[in-house]
């Protein structure tokens, strides 16, 4: 092809329009068109001036029509018999349905100056055709309806039962079997708030099953109705929630499913819904607690230990199998407030607790500030030992702490416990106050009377990881840990059994 010619365009193929979407379009605007009967309907206009000295007309004012009704005033009968020929012409005064019965009024709604609200003006009858370009019948049914049910017409579109398209029963049923067929699970967590969603197995999509259909029934189905069939009649979601799921509940499910007794199987399905009654409960409790924090009523928390992160957190294959330091981190939130969100999935290198902190204090977006606070050795503390003088060794009556799930310990009765076995049941009292020897003084003493010792196992095994450190200087923290320790463990050295680091994330 030569510069100087021109590029040749492919001209595009026409669209063809159903016949029936062209006339609805035509319809809506208000354009003329050809029925489905073959009719020539004219394009809707304005009508012309019904030039009434009494209403004047506004056709440029954006107008929302509205008719009143209101009881015949005239009480002197106009005909006494009807001539039924003459009212379907179109006469209104010869109709008997509009005979002595109801007077209407025809209101459209003005604004006088840009800045004022809407006025009801009243117009005439013509006058209101014309600007709402509707035809008189139409305005004789609204007016029949308004007169004898005192409500206004009833969109009766899509009630008809003339639909070619529409799925078979037979084929619908069909699919649903086909969807049942696959195994679901419930959500642990979400059982309750939302009992109808099931999950599926995360490897499985809406494209394999519809071939299975195919290929099980030899039928003609197009995607489109499987699909529709799978949202509009099904609660599925694809993948199963196992991360952190309750003992209990996995136990319970795994002998129900194992069972073949048929009395058994109904003690366990009994068991279970107890057990998810009682989570039920425990929920309930807390949502009541967090909206009372919400009010400032109360101070509520939830103290609870977050991952384990290691040290050093390498790429190393090496770490795999070495014996390393652990970053632990303790969280107490508020529950007044749940907007607290994270960053997660970062992939990052980490070679010392300080660069820890700095990831889990920028990774907080909410709340803002984020308190984090460092402990060390001196900020832990023998807490039992501090207060056992003030409390009986052994409650009154005596309790095991694994019976019950709530206790409270009030200000205008601190020597009395509430307890409850349930979240749900009646509270019981107990004893707890020692008043024969109470000490004066209120004393803290260290849990660790000196510096924790560290395997030397572990410290040989960190010390092999500094030359694959990226920072030359990081070296010098896990060096310190070889001052004053001897290379062999000692017999009082324990040894530790979770060294393996494998499968933990920044996150």
């Amino acid at each position: 092809m030569n510069n100087n010619e021109e590029p040749v365009v492919p001209v595009k193929k026409a669209r063809n329009i159903k016949k029936e979407i062209l006339i609805r379009e035509k319809k809506v605007k208000g354009e003329a068109h050809i029925n489905h009967k073959g009719k020539v309907i004219e394009a809707k206009k304005v009508g012309p001036d019904c030039k009434y000295k009494r209403y004047k007309c506004f056709s440029d004012t954006h107008l929302a029509g509205l008719l009143r009704t209101s009881p015949v005033k005239q009480r002197r009968s106009r005909r006494a018999e009807i001539n039924h020929s003459d009212s379907e012409s179109g006469d209104d005064k010869l109709h008997p349905k509009f005979l002595h019965t109801v007077a209407f009024s025809y209101i459209v709604r003005v604004k006088t100056e840009p800045s004022s609200k809407y006025v009801g003006v009243k117009i005439c009858r013509d006058a209101f055709l014309s600007l709402h370009g509707i035809t008189r019948a139409r305005l004789r049914r609204i007016q029949n309806l308004l007169a004898h049910t005192n409500g206004s017409p009833l969109n009766k579109r899509g009630q008809h039962q003339n639909r070619p398209n529409k799925t078979p029963p037979e084929l619908d049923f069909l699919i649903q079997q086909n969807i049942k067929s696959f195994p679901a699970r419930q959500s642990h967590y979400f059982i309750r708030k939302n009992p109808q969603r099931f999950y599926l197995h995360e490897t499985l999509t809406v494209k394999e099953m519809y071939r299975s259909l195919l290929e099980k029934y030899r039928i003609r189905v197009s995607y489109k109705v499987y699909w529709l069939v799978f949202t509009t009649q099904f609660n599925i979601m694809f993948g199963l929630p196992r991360t952190d799921t309750c003992t209990m509940c996995d136990m319970l499910r795994q002998n129900i499913e194992a069972n073949k007794n048929e009395q058994e199987g109904k003690k366990l399905a009994a068991e279970k819904e107890l057990h998810l009654r009682k989570t039920e409960a425990f929920y309930s409790l807390k949502r009541k607690w967090k909206q009372e924090a919400r009010t400032n009523k109360a101070t509520v928390i939830s103290p609870d230990f977050m991952q384990n992160l290691p040290l050093p957190h390498i790429r190393t294959n090496t770490v795999s199998y070495a014996r390393q330091l652990w970053y632990f981190m303790f969280e107490v939130p508020d529950l007044s407030d749940d907007s607290a969100s994270i960053k997660r999935k970062e992939k990052v290198t980490v070679e010392t607790p300080q660069e820890w902190d700095d990831i889990m204090v920028t990774c907080w977006s909410k709340p803002s500030p984020f308190d984090m606070i460092n402990v060390d050795q001196s900020n832990l503390f023998d807490l039992k030992k501090a207060v056992e003088p003030y409390f009986l060794k052994t409650p009154k009556p005596p309790l095991k702490l694994k019976t019950f799930r709530i206790y409270k310990i009030s200000i205008e009765d601190p020597n009395i416990a509430l307890i409850r076995e349930s979240y749900s049941g009646l509270w019981g009292r107990c004893w707890i106050r020692n008043k024969t020897q109470i000490p004066t003084e209120f004393a803290l003493t260290s849990s660790y009377a000196g510096p924790i010792n560290v395997n030397p196992l572990k410290i040989k095994s960190l010390i092999d990881l500094c030359p694959t450190l990226s920072i030359v200087e990081n070296r010098a923290f896990y060096e310190s840990f070889m001052q004053n320790r001897e290379e062999q463990p000692s017999q009082n050295t324990e040894i530790d059994s979770e060294d393996n680091s494998s499968g933990c994330e920044s996150e």
